[in-house]
């Protein structure tokens, strides 16, 4: 009996203990976050709104030069993976180039919707949190 209840405060005491050293370590991360959160409210100003303002405006040019290459007739440059040969069993006879094919029209990169909805989602989600 004297060893079951000993065993059983031991197991109290340290979950307690446990518990104790969690809620220590989440009020100093609270703290940690709250001092980089205004460390980073430190750093708006002037060149850092410059430079948001000049990659995004970097992404939209050369959304609009791939865009509006064909308006110019200008061809567009794609790079193809072409693959020849067979496998057999274990045996691969497969070899595989990469071919640069020229295209005339509209070309739509893969990056440009998600480019356009993550500057329009940064913008949106910018002006939301402004207090």
């Amino acid at each position: 009996m004297e060893v079951i209840t000993m065993l059983i405060s031991t197991v109290g005491g340290a979950y307690i203990r446990m518990r104790t050293d969690g809620q220590k370590d989440l009020a100093d991360e609270r703290l940690a976050r709250a001092g980089a959160l205004q460390t980073a409210r430190s750093f708006q100003g002037q060149q850092v709104s410059w430079m948001r303002k000049f990659i995004t405006m970097s992404f939209v040019g050369m959304a609009f030069i791939i865009l509006l290459a064909p308006l110019f007739n200008l061809p567009t440059v794609v790079p193809v993976e072409v693959t020849s040969g067979f496998k057999f069993l274990f045996f691969d006879f497969t070899n595989t180039v990469t071919e640069y094919i020229t295209l005339e029209g509209m070309v739509t990169p893969e990056y440009l919707p998600y480019t356009i909805m993550s500057i329009v989602g940064f913008y949106f989600g910018n002006s939301m949190a402004k207090r």
